[in-house]
Parts: structure tokens; sequence; C-alpha cells
């Protein structure tokens, strides 16, 4: 019998979470706020990927769109314009100035491809393509939750903490490396993280926190934080702002990225048959000498891209830990 992928429970373990679960409907998804939530307090999640299995380098490429994400040509969702006038100064201008490199806010209605009554696609490229290639990696991440909500405060200064070793190559084997330096909270507005670190909780699609671009999905472990890129063992990149989450499998069998409508994936549906993946994210942001967000291409030493996306596709939950620091038994780990 197939197990099921965890969403945090009472008792400090992991609780098999059912497809009507992954499935809430538009109503109850609109923001990423504690009652759309599995959140129980100071939890520890561990995950970590060995060599020499399935990692994914994602190329730019055009993203799908959904209707009910976006909505359609006549009745459009997801317009940056209402998030851009209500965001401070700084943070204002980064959005409006990188609406298709930053798609945070949404994606303006110039920028979708259009066919009769329904959207299909951007008509830029994004880092959420289908065009990808395998290459290796080896992951460890500790999501550390103390914080269960975002407060007015310097970003930097969140209760919540993660231990982070990623290391992955490109297609042409140069090596990367993060270093992670700290939990950040992104001053975006509706943009909510918990703290820096959420646990069982939906992002992406429309719930206002990460992108629309990717499917609304629950990730059993987010971090936002600031990072160092080492490239062939070589500091080539600092402060810069960097997102890994662990969530449910969001690929299918042909490596193509859902859209929310078609999730939960089955087991035959999803990419290696698998319940979980986690994914890191380097966003062409990083903090400037006065510690904001800027926008800035992240270094690379393939392609002609501004971002660094890579999945774990076989990744183990390793542990949970309660309050007490016990490790319990995780359902579904393989």
């Amino acid at each position: 019998m197939r197990k099921s992928a965890g969403a945090l429970a009472a008792g400090g373990g992991v609780a098999g979470f059912s497809e009507t679960a992954a499935a809430t409907p538009h109503e109850s998804g609109e923001g990423s706020g504690r009652g759309d939530s599995f959140y129980f307090p100071d939890i520890n999640l561990r995950v970590q990927q060995t060599p020499n299995r399935s990692v994914h380098w994602i190329r730019p490429g055009k993203r799908r769109l959904s209707e009910y994400t976006f909505g359609t040509p006549d009745d459009p969702y997801m317009l940056p314009d209402h998030w851009i006038d209500i965001a401070d100064g700084d943070i204002a201008d980064l959005l409006e100035e990188n609406q298709e490199e930053l798609p945070v806010a949404g994606v303006p209605l110039e920028s979708r491809v259009e066919d009769g009554s329904e959207f299909v696609e951007t008509d830029f490229d994004t880092p959420f393509s289908d065009d990808t290639e395998e290459v290796d990696g080896r992951l460890r991440v500790v999501y550390r939750d103390r914080q269960p909500y975002d407060l007015d405060q310097d970003p930097g200064d969140s209760d919540d903490e993660s231990d982070i070793a990623v290391e992955f190559e490109d297609p042409n084997d140069t090596e990367y490396e993060i270093d992670f330096k700290s939990v950040y909270e992104p001053p975006y507005p509706n943009y909510e993280t918990g703290g820096g670190v959420l646990l069982g909780n939906y992002i992406n699609g429309i719930t206002g926190t990460g992108t629309p671009l990717e499917p609304r999905q629950l990730a059993l472990g987010a971090v936002w934080g600031i990072c160092d890129l080492l490239i062939d063992g070589d500091v080539e990149d600092e402060d810069r702002l960097v997102r890994i989450k662990t969530s449910q499998s969001v690929r299918n069998e042909d490596y193509e990225l859902a859209i929310t409508p078609d999730l939960p994936l089955s087991e035959d549906d999803a990419y290696l048959g698998r319940d979980h993946q986690t994914d890191l994210l380097l966003p062409p942001v990083k903090l400037d000498d006065d510690g904001a967000p800027t926008f800035d291409p992240v270094s690379t030493e393939y392609s002609d891209q501004n971002f660094i996306h890579v999945v774990f596709d076989e990744d183990r939950i390793t542990a949970v830990t309660g309050k007490r620091g016990r490790p319990d038994d995780v359902p579904g780990d393989d």
C-alpha cells in the first residue's frame, strides 16, 4: 500500500494528508494564514537527499496559466497592480520594475498569451518551466519553526531558524554550494512566511505567498533566507535571497509542472511515484549595502538565466522533533 506524504499534526509527528486536504477549495485558499494551516509550535523537520539520486536543473521557459489561478481574459485574476500600489516605496519599485523577472505580485495582462476565452501561458521565460535536465546534488535541511507569524520588525530578526547544506551541479558539471547565513522574511505585500520558516501550510498559487506561477501546494516545510553562493568552491555571489521548500509532489511523470487543479498527483501520475520533493530557488534578488532587497541576476556558469532553480526529487523526511527533542516515527518515509 502506498504511504502518503506528511502534514504536521499534533504530538510532534507527521500524519498523512489526504487528497481532499491537498485540494482545499479556492475559497479557503485566500492567504496562507493559520486558518489554512497545520501549524504546531516548536517543531523541527529534518529533510535530506543523498548523492546519486534524481535532481533536476530547471531552465528558463514559458509557464502554463490556469483559469483557477489567473482567471480568463474577461475576468482576470492575479494582476500585480494592487499589491504594487500598497507596497512600501523601495519594494513597490522593485516589484513594478521587474514584473516579469520577479513575478511575486502577479502577472500583467500584457504578459499573458491568450487563446480565445482563456489564458494559455506567459509570454516571458520563467523559473517554472518544463525545460529541465537531470544533474547531481545533495541536500540536508532542518526547518525550525519558532514564530508562527510575521512581525512588524526587521526582516532578519525572526526567531525561526534553519540549518542548510546544499550542493548541486549544473548541466555542464559546474559545482554550486549554498552557504546559508540567516532566516529572512521577504517584505513583500500580502506575503506571509510565518517568521521565515513555515511548516504544514499552503503557499504559491492563489495564497499570496510565493508566486502564482507555481501551483497552490502543501509545503511540509519552507524557509526563506539569505545566503552566499559558491561556484567551484569560490564565493561568487553574496547576500542572496533563497527559498527552499519541501512540498507535495508537483511534477508529473513527464516532469511537467502541474497547475493547481491537477493536484494532488496520484502515485501513477507523480514523477517517480513520489509523494513529496524539495526544491531550491535563488531568484534575482539580493540585499544591497543598506540591507534592502534589490534586483540582481544570479551568477551562474550555465546559460543565460538570472535565477537558479533546482529540484531534489528523492528527498527523505528523516526526523520530526517536538519540544522535548524526541525524534518521532515518520510514516511514509522511504
